[in-house]
Order: structure tokens, then C-alpha cells, then sequence
């Protein structure tokens, strides 16, 4: 009720509904990780671990917005780029479907794996900061326009490498 020349007179007030979605950036980027061990190569999942994985990836392909920058990492005893951060969704699906040819030595390096994956990360947020892993995680995160997530699949433990998972997992975490 409002007061109006002495009198009361009743007030109105519409709204419409208003929905909160998340709308991805269209700097955005999403690092695979993909373990290609030896033990990806397990039955227990039909027909493989790591066919089981690349159906994963695939299935994420076909469903993240284009704009959206994927880049993949693949590791067993060591960590390599097998594709950097791109919008050309297909030619990362291709290397998905060819990360079983991947000869890294033996063993499940996750750390490194993870390390690999943050420098690429950096890579994709233009920080020139020094250059160094080593000195970005020393300093604090600098907030970015780009969005970067890491998507990590892998069966095993750690049983090769420098760095152990949580260590890695602390990179990823202090760039942010």
C-alpha cells in the first residue's frame, strides 16, 4: 500500500521469471589428460580401459560448445602434447583414436603428466610472467580472462616420474 493524497492506495509489482545458466566463455579451454599405460589396456571394461576412456572423450567432443579450445595430453612413463589447445574438436578426436600408438616409456607418470597439462594451460593464458612452472606456482594466481580446466583419466597410480599426483594436482591448483 502506498500513501497518495492522504489516501491508501494499493501497488502492483510484475516480475518475470529469470533463469541463472552458465554460459561458457568463449575463451575458454579444456585439457584432456589421458593415461595410455599398459594397464589401460585391461578388459575388466569392455572392450579396453583406454577404448572405454576414448568413448569418453569422444562422447565430451560431441558435446562441447565449438568455441571452446580443447587440447590433449597423453601419458604413460612420460607426458607429451598431443594436440595444443584448438577449436578443431576433430583433429583432437583423431588423436584420441590414435593415443593407443603412443610409446611413452613404462609406467604411469600422473604428476608430470599434470605439470604438462598446467604448462600448457599457461601457455593458453598468454602469462609471460617468467616463463618458469617453477616461479608461476611460487607466485600468486593472477586472475585471467581465460578459463582453463584439466579433465584427467588415467586407471592407475603413479609408478614412474618426478612429481607425485598431489604435487601436479598443486600446480594445477596454484595457476589457478
Amino acid at each position: 500500500w502506498a500513501r497518495s493524497k492522504g489516501r491508501r492506495t494499493p501497488c502492483i509489482a510484475v516480475s518475470r521469471p529469470h533463469v541463472v545458466s552458465t554460459v561458457t566463455s568463449d575463451k575458454a579451454t579444456v585439457i584432456l589428460v589421458l593415461d595410455v599405460s599398459g594397464s589401460m589396456q585391461a578388459v575388466d571394461v569392455k572392450p579396453t580401459r583406454l577404448a572405454a576412456a576414448q568413448k569418453a572423450i569422444h562422447t565430451f567432443l560431441d558435446k562441447v560448445p565449438s568455441r571452446v579450445r580443447v587440447g590433449l595430453v597423453l601419458f604413460a612413463g612420460e607426458a607429451q602434447v598431443a594436440t595444443p589447445p584448438t577449436r578443431d574438436h576433430e583433429l583432437v578426436g583423431e588423436a584420441v583414436d590414435a593415443a593407443g600408438e603412443f610409446r611413452g616409456f613404462g609406467g604411469t607418470a600422473i604428476g608430470d603428466a599434470l605439470a604438462v597439462a598446467v604448462r600448457l594451460g599457461i601457455q593458453v593464458t598468454g602469462d609471460t610472467q617468467s616463463g618458469s612452472l617453477a616461479s608461476y606456482v611460487a607466485a600468486p594466481p593472477k586472475i585471467s580472462s581465460t578459463l582453463v580446466s584439466i579433465l584427467f583419466l588415467s586407471d592407475g597410480r603413479q609408478t614412474q616420474g618426478a612429481l607425485q599426483p598431489l604435487e601436479g594436482a598443486a600446480r594445477a591448483r596454484s595457476a589457478g
